[in-house]
């Protein structure tokens, strides 16, 4: 486990590149595959909440019990098939700070680079309308209607298309974040849910 959370935190120590969309789209990529690694470590780890109960054929060694109290948690001991034995809770404890830490971060990043387009995007504008104030109303470059001889303004507006573009791509992709959090929350809680309950 050290191994991954020490290429996990390599991941974190590194910001999205913001600028180039190939590249964001790609470290963002690969700073995604964590979330698919925990999900398969707890698959892995951790047997299924309806093979979970507790019985001496299992091989579980409890340490605690089951009680209407929900707020209470099993603590069990699971062996391992290359000896030693996994105790559920502090996996699930740990395994939920290191999905809380990624996808906290992620997300800043992907933030991050939304709040650094949008900044550009309005710049571009603003740039637009001190030249030519009557060729561009609204924030759609469909609406400009402007006529300079040299084509610079045209230019810009091309220029402006791409930082719209790209502007949309990184917001779509602070909602796939959400997604993704969905799903991984989604996988904890069918795994961990009967051994740990995170704080509110």
């Amino acid at each position: 486990m050290a191994e991954r959370q020490s290429g996990e935190h390599h991941r974190l120590e590194h910001q999205l590149p913001c600028d180039n969309l190939a590249q964001f789209m790609e470290v963002l990529k690969q700073m995604r595959t964590v979330d698919d690694r925990i999900i398969h470590e707890l698959n892995k780890s951790l047997p299924t909440q309806s093979f979970s109960r507790p019985s001496a054929r299992s091989g579980a060694l409890i340490e605690g019990s089951i009680s209407g109290d929900s707020s209470s948690t099993v603590r069990q001991t699971y062996p391992r098939s290359g000896g030693g034995s996994i105790n559920p809770t502090q996996t699930c404890r740990e395994l939920f700070h290191r999905i809380t830490e990624i996808g906290k971060y992620r997300l800043s990043e992907v933030s991050r680079c939304a709040d650094a387009s949008r900044e550009k995007v309005d710049a571009t504008l603003a740039e637009l309308r001190k030249k030519n104030p009557s060729g561009l109303h609204g924030n759609k470059p469909s609406s400009f209607h402007g006529t300079d001889p040299s084509g610079q303004n045209i230019t810009e507006l091309q220029k402006l298309r791409r930082l719209q573009s790209h502007l949309r791509q990184v917001e779509l992709e602070s909602e796939v974040e959400l997604v993704i959090a969905d799903r991984t929350l989604k996988a904890f809680n069918e795994r961990c849910g009967l051994y740990y309950k995170p704080p509110s």
